[in-house]
């Protein structure tokens, strides 16, 4: 593997418009071997339209599911398909609604040399504002059950302090995943995405992943990229089913690998139905 190479890889779900956008201005940087998209089994005519949009340019990949697995089964399987076939080192996961410039991208790869990093993130935005957790530690069962709730605040412990990202660079232990760069041979080794998760968490998992695995992960403080949160997402899956998309993740993280016993997973999952049910009632409240 050349250790310059880069390439890109976008999960699409439905959202054709935004992946088309984010393939023809990321495609100007002159920075990517190749940028591959994983349709994750639209429902609608994304596939086709992106097949017949790229199908004279060698350096996009048009790839689909046979179903749609998730995220992390979307993720998996374009990830696959590069490590066996494009032989590059590292691989920017971008969502299809994130916007970054050459120039971010140029510094999360320089750290990623430097470092031997796994992992190298920027500072996420929203509305062009830094975001209050641009990374975090990896939870315990008692804090990432407890971050939903009033008592947020007293089980906040796994958010790092903002002199952590004074510097321009931080060492941490989970990012966003809305866009990272990652060494594809760490990540294969580790096993890559959970394909349990079907949506939400797996950042976290990553996190733990890498570091259970002996690898680092950095954001770089100083430089951002914007994203609109979730747009692919809530025009697909209502706020409830996102809701319990996360728990379910929640309660694969804590079952399988922090090895919570019967008792905190039935805690875990009480506590998990009560803030779905509020979510419910919410909801049709504002439909009313």
């Amino acid at each position: 593997m050349n250790e310059s190479k880069v390439g890109c890889q976008i999960l699409n779900y439905n959202d054709s418009e935004n992946v088309i956008r984010q393939i023809d201005r990321i495609k100007k940087f002159n920075i990517f071997e190749f940028i591959v998209v994983v349709d994750n089994d639209s429902t609608d005519n994304s596939y086709d339209l992106l097949q017949k949009m790229y199908k004279n340019d060698e350096r996009v990949y048009i790839l689909r599911t046979k179903m749609n697995g998730g995220y992390g089964f979307g993720q998996n399987f374009g990830l696959k398909y590069i490590y066996k076939n494009l032989k590059v080192k590292y691989i920017l996961i971008v969502n299809p609604d994130v916007q970054f410039d050459a120039n971010c991208l140029k510094k999360q790869l320089r750290v990623a040399e430097e470092k031997n990093a796994a992992i190298v993130s920027s500072t996420q935005r929203i509305n062009h504002k830094r975001v209050n957790a641009p990374a975090w530690k990896i939870p315990n069962i008692r804090e990432w059950i407890f971050s939903e709730t009033r008592l947020r605040k007293k089980f906040n412990t796994f958010h790092y302090t903002n002199d952590h990202f004074v510097p321009k660079v931080s060492k941490v232990e989970c990012v966003r995943g809305a866009m990272f760069l990652v060494d594809i041979s760490k990540f294969m080794s580790v096993g890559g995405y959970d394909t349990n998760m079907f949506l939400y968490g797996e950042e976290t998992l990553i996190g733990f992943k890498m570091k259970k695995g002996g690898y680092s992960t950095y954001i770089l403080n100083d430089e951002y990229y914007d994203h609109r949160v979730a747009s692919s997402i809530n025009k697909n899956v209502s706020e409830l089913e996102q809701c319990k998309a996360l728990h379910h993740s929640k309660l694969i993280f804590f079952r399988d690998y922090l090895k919570a016993n019967p008792f905190k997973i039935l805690i875990a999952s009480t506590i998990f139905k009560m803030i779905e049910l509020k979510v419910r009632v919410i909801t049709r409240r504002k439909l009313k």
